[in-house]
């Protein structure tokens, strides 16, 4: 469609074009021969005794083929005609004479229509020896008609066949040009949480190029965001497993025999409760990493004091530290005001205490 109309467009104008230059050629053709026969005309005056007779003799002996010149006095009587013998008996003759003769007013050129494709017709003053007569001349457009036939034709034939070509050609390119883009859609359709290493291929033009680079940028991001999300379900599964094995453990321990003291059950119960600590802390860590993650975390801020987060957590660890056999040693600390959340500063430094003793050997001091 895009291509059709400007090449219906460009046939119009050209169609336009060659009529106008052929009937304009036409024209030359009636005028030169006219002003030929005016000049003989002229001449003949001087042989004979009247206007009339010198064009009647004119008409005898110019002649031009194809063409009908007619001689009409103001009256509109014809004065002189001449008719190619060829022609002598083509209904054109006629039909131009019937148009000279109507009295109707016609333009200086005009094209008499005809179902055999009309005639051009040219008309000018003559005056011979001080008599003034119309000259007229008619030039069939049989040939004129056949040329643009012909044109037509063509036109008819060449647009569709350029129309169809331009198709299939538009088709080739796209499908080779869209072919990068396939290869590219396949291999993302590929392309799962189970093999985020592969990547887009890299061919094609600047564009595709560009955009398989900035798609192969994105699966770096995913793959070492998945990396990420791996090693912390790892981190924090590690980490769970260590508490609800002592609970587990301990409970078995404690209830496989029947004959333990209160004294024991006590002990037993204390391990279990600083297992399940840990293990509501770790919950409580990975609720506050799901809910920062997901943009729901609302950070307060309030006035505090940081000496004092830090005494809180080391009271809360320091049981833990002596499980593992490790000091935890507050030493001397100035006033430190601060505007924050006292919970999370809390987690902060009590996951950071928790990483201190765990890698601490036996004996050592977290200061």
């Amino acid at each position: 469609m895009l291509l059709g109309v400007p090449l219906a467009a460009f046939a119009v104008v050209c169609y336009v074009v060659f009529a106008r230059t052929l009937v304009n050629r036409t024209d030359r053709f009636i005028g030169e021969a006219l002003s030929a026969f005016s000049a003989e005309a002229v001449a003949e005056r001087r042989l004979h005794t009247s206007g009339a007779e010198a064009l009647v003799t004119t008409a005898d002996e110019v002649r031009f083929r194809n063409l009908r010149i007619i001689v009409l006095d103001t009256a509109g009587t014809v004065v002189a005609m001449h008719v190619d013998p060829d022609m002598a008996r083509d209904p054109a003759s006629d039909r131009v004479l019937a148009a000279l003769t109507s009295g109707v007013p016609i333009p200086d050129a005009t094209t008499i229509a005809g179902a055999d494709g009309g005639d051009r017709l040219v008309t000018r003053a003559l005056e011979v020896q001080g008599e003034r007569f119309n000259l007229s001349g008619a030039f069939p457009l049989a040939d004129v008609d056949a040329v643009l036939e012909r044109i037509r034709l063509m036109f008819f034939v060449a647009i569709p066949l350029l129309l169809v070509a331009a198709a299939a050609g538009a088709n080739l390119l796209a499908r080779r040009g869209l072919r990068p883009i396939t290869v590219m859609a396949e291999r993302a359709g590929e392309i799962t949480a189970t093999n985020l290493s592969a990547r887009m291929p890299v061919a094609g033009d600047a564009e595709l190029t560009g955009f398989a680079r900035v798609i192969n940028e994105l699966l770096d991001r995913l793959e070492h965001a998945f990396g990420q999300q791996k090693r912390f379900m790892a981190d924090a599964s590690h980490e769970l497993r260590t508490p609800t094995a002592i609970i587990q453990t301990e409970a078995d321990v404690t209830l496989s025999r029947d004959d333990r003291s209160g004294d024991e059950y006590r002990e037993s119960i204390s391990v279990m409760r600083e297992a399940s600590r840990r293990l509501t802390r770790i919950v409580d860590d990975l609720f506050l990493i799901a809910r920062a993650d997901s943009g729901h975390l609302a950070v307060k801020h309030e006035p505090l004091y940081l000496e004092e987060i830090v005494h809180d957590a080391t009271r809360a660890i320091e049981q833990v530290g002596d499980q593992r056999q490790v000091r935890v040693e507050v030493r001397q600390m100035i006033q430190a005001p601060f505007t924050g959340d006292p919970d999370l500063l809390g987690r902060v430094m009590l996951n950071l205490l928790d990483n201190a003793i765990k890698y601490s050997l036996p004996g050592a001091s977290v200061v």
